[in-house]
């Protein structure tokens, strides 16, 4: 039996409902695989309502539900460990939106490793992604003079932490710098940014197996698939000193 995929993006809590519901309405979709981020109340009982089986990218605190997503803890926990073990003992952490199950996660690896190793020095704060947000986050940070700086997150939220850092005139990797998720442009960034790869290609094809098994058996071989994560060292934690 073969599948055709609908892609759909979707920018807010609102627009995910309604493209839900369009879709449900029309009866041609046979099976959803959700990204756990805009997931609401709304949208998980239309989904119920429905009997179309789904799965979801990452874990969620609505719902108990098949899903597919990294090892977050892991991964923060071994790239805190990582930056302690490039000398660094006053490490700070800035998360992404905290109502995300997956940032809890990451802060605890983070929090982890801290006490693991002994430091006394631990520093959290937040941004909901937001530019301005982001940019109070690292002044608020910076204003606790660690030694590094650990992102919970990438894209936009790494190109403003470094806009800040530079405005600052705060040089890397005298200040450590490392960010979980992983993407090419890091390479020409000077310095080259280091970084926690998330396995994309096998979440995506673990979550289109998982589905499929639903809608052919019932039932997939199992509730959830974890996926490990990788460090990708490069300059901006100190490795060329």
């Amino acid at each position: 039996m073969g599948y055709n995929l609908l892609l759909i993006t979707i920018d807010k809590k609102s627009d995910l409902y309604e493209t839900y519901n369009r879709l449900l309405k029309r009866r041609r979709v046979d099976g959803f695989i959700i990204s756990t981020e805009l997931l609401d109340n709304k949208s998980i009982n239309a989904l119920f309502l429905s009997n179309i089986p789904f799965v979801l990218l990452g874990q969620s605190q609505l719902i108990n539900h098949f899903h597919v997503d990294v090892d977050n803890y892991t991964g923060s926990y071994n790239l805190t460990k990582y930056m302690i073990d490039h000398g660094y003992k006053k490490i700070a952490f800035l998360s992404g939106p905290e109502n995300l199950f997956y940032m809890k996660s990451r802060l605890d690896g983070y929090m982890n490793a801290i006490k693991d190793a002994k430091l006394e020095f631990s520093f959290t704060t937040s941004s909901k992604y937001e530019k301005q947000q982001t940019l109070e986050a690292i002044d608020l940070i910076l204003s606790q003079n660690p030694d590094a700086i650990l992102l919970s997150a990438g894209g936009e939220f790494l190109f403003d932490t470094i806009d800040e850092l530079v405005k600052m005139k705060i040089k890397i990797p005298e200040l450590g710098l490392a960010s979980f998720d992983d993407y090419h442009f890091m390479n020409y960034i000077t310095p080259k940014v280091t970084s926690l790869k998330q396995p994309f290609k096998e979440l995506g094809g673990s979550a289109v197996d998982m589905v499929c098994k639903i809608i052919e058996n019932g039932q997939p071989d199992t509730n959830q698939i974890i996926h490990g994560t990788q460090i990708i060292p490069r300059e901006s934690c100190g490795e060329m000193n």
